[in-house]
């Protein structure tokens, strides 16, 4: 109270000096003196007396004595947009296997994984993901082409637990006839994405 007292007094000690010089304005003077945090006291300058504005006065754009809530800012959080490759071409990826097997190894993991990242990439729906079963040339004919398709349903199968769509997916088996003589290069899924 004793810090509002002097204040007060102060503001009245500046005035008196104020209405002095203005007194031969006519205009209305607004005078705001801030007490504490979010609370002024006002005080107007009409036809040369020193008025306190309180709540149940009005004037045009003359804020009353009293406390008001400080304005309060919000920041925005910003997200950055995903990356979007606009041209997506045609992007083969591949996974491998090992001798006679059609499970999926770690590292193929980490190549779906790859193949999801490039579809979320492109701008558009992808039209068409083919999913092609290789084999080395160990084993017969008939075999190869057989374990060509488990291993395409496999890398199917874990595309579509990723979060594609089974209908954009063809399946392909080509068993042996594509073998190079390279085992382990033979043994693989070819899985080929047409943005």
């Amino acid at each position: 109270m004793k810090k509002f007292s002097t204040l007060l007094l102060a503001a009245l000690i500046v005035l008196t000096f104020t209405i002095a010089a203005q007194a031969q304005s006519k205009a209305l003077k607004v005078f705001e003196f801030p007490l504490e945090s979010g609370c002024i006291n006002t005080f107007l300058l009409k036809d040369s007396v020193l008025v306190r504005v309180t709540a149940d006065q009005e004037y045009d754009d003359v804020k009353p004595t009293g406390c008001y809530p400080e304005p309060v800012v919000v920041a925005k959080k910003i997200v950055p947009p995903p990356v979007i490759i606009k041209d997506c071409p045609t992007k083969e990826f591949q996974v491998f296997f090992d001798f006679d097997k059609s499970n999926i190894r770690p590292d193929g993991k980490k190549t779906l994984n790859e193949i999801i990242s490039y579809i979320k990439g492109c701008a558009g729906p992808v039209k068409i993901i083919l999913s092609q079963g290789n084999c080395d040339n160990r084993g017969t004919e008939l075999y190869n082409i057989k374990l060509g398709m488990r291993r395409a349903k496999t890398v199917a199968s874990a595309l579509i637990g990723l979060g594609i769509k089974a209908d954009k997916i063809n399946l392909v088996t080509y068993g042996e006839s594509n073998a190079t003589g390279k085992h382990q290069y033979d043994r693989r899924v070819d899985i080929v994405i047409n943005p």
